[in-house]
């Protein structure tokens, strides 16, 4: 009992002499929630605003239904407003922890009171404990006391709603489990400096250095290793979030709030309980001092010199352009830092070369780490496991799939308060469904890991990073062409480890592993949804051609039909149909789910069309069981845009201009065989009205459409210019189109094409057009 007593005599006491901490509690609770929730409330509720409401509605809606609207947008401005991972909270109550910590142990600061405090009969864990609850309660009671006033202003002004008092409740217990992490945190930083200024620097050290060195290993990475993509393992769980109270409660909206909460406070608790320890050893002598412990002296200057050195290291690796500017980085990083801590501790310049042998230390652990990564010290990009070791392989290549994460779209609905929906398509990370593909067929693993292989020497011949190239890259004179372009294999280990690299390649060099992988049923299975669907799991198909998108009309058997045959024909696709071939257009097969969804959207009149951005899969001509279906089912496809149904075709030398084709760009300079020739100034175009050579060009060019792994030549734009019959035939074009815009198929352009623009670049005042034959 005496004990009890005395700690509440205590307590009152240190509030006497915390009048202004307290005062300022009040303050800022005072106008952090009864001022703003009257302010923001007055504002959303304001008669003439709700009456422009009803007025804007056009008559859906009364001024009534505007008044009920506007409350319940008062509720939840204000639950935004006492969210504690709201941004106005995580001000307050960080900065409100940080001031209460140093300020309720502040005396530790000044030798007199140190002496002061230590000489009365009253135990250290006593005198911490008040000291530490005292904090709290200053935040905490003000806190409530705003939080409940500001919820009865709001709850007068909503009636006859009523507000989530348990919400509300709720939101003040997690905002103090966040503040009593960062008080805790400010806490110990006391604890283990003497004197303030030092203490507000080791805060700052304590909030901030953890993101901080887990951001510059994330950025060494990606710097450093080519075949970087994201950290695994251990530092894959260790965010930056979790090494700050900062981060971690700017993290911590969302459902997951009150387990984060219950994280904060038993952290805060546990460094309450060190800093209690820290306490009961701490010397009052050390008060005045920069650092109480010298055994922490090195430690904190270690680390404070790595994160220094790699910092600095790094910046002026960016700055210079050039990866010998990290040494000198690292150089200066390495000194200064040194040199600022030891005036730190000492409080002298002069002592700025103090502390030797923990500088010769923190040196030598930033040169190494520095190395660590400049030399790849530990085989990262070198790294290629054995078959035996591999359970299972995600692979991602653009070049042979580009829709790995576009095709596997989920389409959400959400509604509004005015009783309209809006709906938006979110696709999964790239690494989640690595994670997911299980490709473990031995033929293609090993042609995966011959690909592997292939990037792995690319990176040991390149003398700086890569950068993302094009997806194809012309060789030099005399060279075969390079094929750029990006893969990801991340490898499912049989030891329970995942090990992802990311190689930007010339993938020229392993077309024959590319080719191998593509003809595999596992790939194929692992990387196309479509390739996993059931008969039984469709409700019906869609077609797209040249932007228009129909529905495929036949019975569900016949589209059963149409997705075994698809799938059968898909399976015998190789790369080089794939890049070769222009699709006849692109079909989609609807699931029961998504038909659900679209069918929900239509009944309230909302936007499906999302649904046409994914999950279009190309036909070709040599799927013959497939284009009978689709031709049975009344489906046009590319192969009916036949020279009938042209007007003309004009082919742009994208060499010399950009600008669209007009028909008065300039003068007609040559005119032959249903052919003319237009120039002005560097710009060319060929016109072209004869039937015969308009049906060689739309052979040899096609619309990229949904798909973008056929190879084009970029040199030439094509615009076909249709019949004027044809612009109002909204089965096969969009109503109202008067031109499409096509691209040669590479390696494809007709002779007359590339002879005639190859003689005027020549020789522009000479072109014989009779000697084209084609």
């Amino acid at each position: 009992m005496t004990s009890k007593n005395l700690f509440f005599k205590l307590l009152r006491e240190r509030a006497k002499q915390s009048l202004w901490l307290i005062a300022l509690s009040i303050l800022t609770a005072f106008f952090a929630f009864p001022v703003a929730s009257a302010v923001l409330t007055g504002y959303t509720l304001d008669a003439d605003r709700i009456s422009s409401m009803a007025e804007m509605s056009e008559g859906l809606l009364t001024v009534e239904a505007s008044r009920k609207m506007a409350q319940a947008e008062a509720a939840e401005i204000f639950y935004h407003q006492i969210d504690p991972a709201g941004p106005l909270l995580i001000l307050l109550l960080t900065a409100g922890a940080v001031i209460c910590g140093l300020a309720g142990f502040s005396y530790l600061f000044s030798r007199k009171k140190t002496d002061f405090y230590h000489s009365i009969p009253v135990r250290r864990e006593m005198i911490f404990t008040v000291s530490y609850v005292s904090g709290i309660l200053y935040a905490a009671v003000p806190y409530l006391a705003g939080l409940l006033t500001a919820a009865v202003l709001v709850q007068v002004k909503i009636m006859p709603y009523t507000l989530d008092w348990g919400r509300i409740l709720a939101s003040f217990g997690q905002g103090m489990a966040f503040y009593i992490l960062s008080y805790s945190t400010a806490v110990a930083a006391a604890m283990l400096t003497g004197h303030l200024a030092v203490s507000v620097l080791g805060t700052l050290v304590f909030f901030f250095w953890g993101p901080a060195i887990l951001l510059l290993i994330r950025a060494y990475c990606g710097y450093y290793f080519q075949s970087f993509y994201y950290l695994e393992g251990v530092m894959e769980k260790i965010a930056p979030e979790f090494a700050s109270p900062l981060l971690f409660q700017i993290a911590s909206s969302g459902e997951r709030i009150g387990i984060r909460a219950a994280a904060a406070l038993a952290s805060g608790l546990v460094i309450g309980g060190v800093s209690l320890f820290l306490y009961k050893k701490r010397p009052s002598e050390t008060a005045g001092r920069a650092m109480v412990f010298k055994a922490s002296r090195p430690v904190i200057k270690m680390a404070l010199m790595l994160s220094s050195a790699l910092g600095a290291s790094l910046f002026f690796c960016e700055v210079g352009g050039a990866k010998a500017w990290g040494i000198f980085g690292l150089i200066c990083g390495i000194i200064i830092s040194d040199c600022v801590i030891e005036v730190i501790y000492h409080f002298d310049f002069r002592r700025a070369l103090a502390g030797k042998r923990s500088a010769a230390a923190g040196a030598v652990l930033s040169v190494f780490v520095f190395c660590l990564f400049r030399f790849d010290l530990a085989g990262f990009d070198t790294y290629l496991p054995d078959a035996s070791e591999i359970e299972s392989v995600g692979f991602e290549c653009h070049n042979l799939y580009s829709g790995l994460r576009k095709d596997r779209a989920t389409v959400t609905i959400t509604e509004r308060r005015n009783g309209e929906i809006s709906t938006y398509s979110s696709y999964p990370e790239e690494r989640e469904v690595l994670a997911q593909m299980t490709i473990s067929d031995p033929e293609t693993v090993k042609a995966i890991l011959g690909i592997a292989q292939g990037g792995i020497s690319e990176i040991k011949n390149s003398k700086k990073p890569v950068q993302t190239p094009e997806l194809t890259v012309n060789g030099a004179e005399g060279e075969p062409e390079r094929v750029m372009g990006r893969v990801v294999i991340q490898y499912h280990l049989k030891n329970g480890r995942t090990a992802t690299r990311n190689y930007y390649m010339d993938l020229s060099k392993v077309w024959e592993e590319a080719e191998l992988i593509y003809a595999s049923r596992d790939f194929k299975e692992e990387s196309y949804p479509v390739m996993q669907l059931k008969a039984d799991e469709i409700a019906g198909a869609n077609f797209e051609v040249f932007g228009i998108y129909s529905h495929v009309e036949a019975e569900r058997e016949k589209i059963a039909e149409l997705l075994t045959v698809y799938q059968e024909e898909f399976y015998g696709l190789t790369l080089d149909e794939q890049t070769e071939e222009v699709p006849l257009g692109f079909i989609q097969f609807k699931t029961l789910e998504m038909q659900e969804i679209i069918d929900e959207i239509r009944e309230k009149n909302g936007d499906y069309t999302w649904f046409n951005d994914f999950a279009y899969y190309p036909v070709y001509p040599e799927f013959e069981k497939t284009v009978a279906v689709l031709r049975e089912a009344g489906v046009e496809m590319a192969d009916r845009l036949t020279p009938d149904r042209v007007e003309r075709i004009v082919v742009r030398d994208r060499e010399y201009t950009d600008e669209q084709y007009s028909e008065n760009a300039g003068a007609v300079t040559y005119v032959e065989e249903g052919m003319s020739l237009h120039r002005t100034g560097e710009e060319t175009y060929l016109e072209i009205t004869s039937k015969e050579r308009m049906g060689e060009i739309l052979k040899a060019s096609g619309s990229y459409g949904n798909s973008d792994l056929w190879e084009s030549d970029t040199r030439f734009g094509i615009e076909i210019y249709l019949a004027p019959e044809n612009q109002e035939n909204s089965h096969f074009f969009r109503e109202g189109t008067e031109v499409l815009y096509f691209d040669f198929v590479k390696g494809k352009i007709p002779q007359f094409v590339a002879q005639i623009f190859e003689q005027q670049k020549e020789n522009p005042s000479e072109i014989d057009f009779p000697s084209f034959t084609g």
